[in-house]
Order: structure tokens, then C-alpha cells, then sequence
């Protein structure tokens, strides 16, 4: 993928990402109007938005709905896209701590996912989204700094040779699969 489709497609997924994160917000005010309501992605006791935004995994960081916090690192992220495909240049230690920005966030994703499969019992269909992105950013964001040479040597050689793409598909892969696993 050349560089400006690179920032492209990460543009569009910080963007799928605020959409997600704030229909779930939406949803969350709706639950705490009504804590009967009926969301849209609730489809049965397994696939029930409301089932996991109930569950305090859903407000982790000083109570904070995890939909609010995503919000905000997908425009940060989708904010250095645009300033990209506008003609300007990450340097060395923005392109770093984006790069270890979106790691965290997949992380974070990846403990989420499994506490919705293996704890809450349910699966959030925005939450799936919402971490399909955050892996799509963060390999982008690898993969530029690693042919960049902005991760040393060894992110240098997994980026050149592809593996880093690969990594991140594995990990997406993985991910899925213990969810099944936790939800069967």
C-alpha cells in the first residue's frame, strides 16, 4: 500500500471509530434515561450492547465510559491522518508516541474483548468495529515507522519484509477467535 492510501485508510478507520464510539456514547445515555431500554445492537443475550455497557469494564479509567476515552484517541489519531494527506510531515517522536499510542489502545482493545467473551458473557457489535480500527491505525502506524526507521532495526526488518502487516492480521485473527472461544 503506497503512503498517501496508507493515510487514507487511516483516516476512514478513526473515523469509523468516532462514529462507533459515539453511537455508543449515545447509547449509554440512553441506558442511563432508561436502564429498560432497548439498544440497537442488542440482538439476543450474546449479542447485547446493553449486557456490556452495563459491566464496570465498560468505565475502567476513573469511571470514565471507555466509549468517551476512544472517542478522543480516534480524533487524535485521525487528526495526525488528515495532517498527513494535507502535505505535512510526522517527525521522528510524533509518529513514535502515535505509534505507542495505538498499540495501548489495541492493548486495551484486545483486554476489553476478552473480558466482554470470558467475564460479561456478551459481545458488543460496535465494540468488534471499534477494534477492528484501532488494529488498522495501529499497523498503519507501525508499518510507516518501521520503513521509516523510526522503531530500530528489527521494526525496520518486520516492516520491510511485511511481517508487521502480518502481525497485526494474527493479532486481529487471535482476538476473534477467543471471543468465539469465550462465547461458546
Amino acid at each position: 500500500m503506497n503512503q498517501p492510501r496508507r493515510w487514507v485508510v487511516l483516516v476512514v478507520a478513526a473515523i469509523a471509530g468516532v462514529a462507533f464510539t459515539g453511537t455508543q456514547i449515545v447509547e449509554r445515555i440512553s441506558t442511563l434515561r432508561d436502564p429498560n431500554a432497548s439498544l440497537i445492537c442488542d440482538v439476543n443475550a450474546v449479542l447485547s450492547c446493553s449486557n456490556v455497557l452495563d459491566a464496570w469494564q465498560s468505565s475502567v479509567i476513573f469511571g470514565i465510559p471507555n466509549a468517551f476515552i476512544g472517542a478522543v484517541m480516534f480524533t487524535v489519531l485521525g487528526t495526525a491522518g488528515a495532517f498527513v494527506l494535507m502535505g505535512n510531515e510526522l517527525n521522528r517522536l510524533t509518529l513514535r508516541l502515535l505509534a505507542g499510542l495505538s498499540i495501548f489502545f489495541a492493548a486495551f482493545a484486545t483486554w476489553f474483548m476478552l473480558q466482554t467473551a470470558f467475564v460479561i458473557g456478551a459481545l458488543c457489535l460496535w465494540c468488534t468495529v471499534i477494534t477492528t480500527a484501532i488494529g488498522i491505525i495501529a499497523a498503519i502506524l507501525t508499518v510507516t515507522a518501521g520503513l521509516r526507521g523510526d522503531l530500530g532495526n528489527v521494526g525496520s526488518t518486520l516492516a520491510r519484509t511485511g511481517l508487521t502487516l502480518w502481525l497485526w492480521i494474527g493479532w486481529w485473527v487471535a482476538v476473534a477467535a477467543l471471543v468465539v472461544i469465550g462465547l461458546t
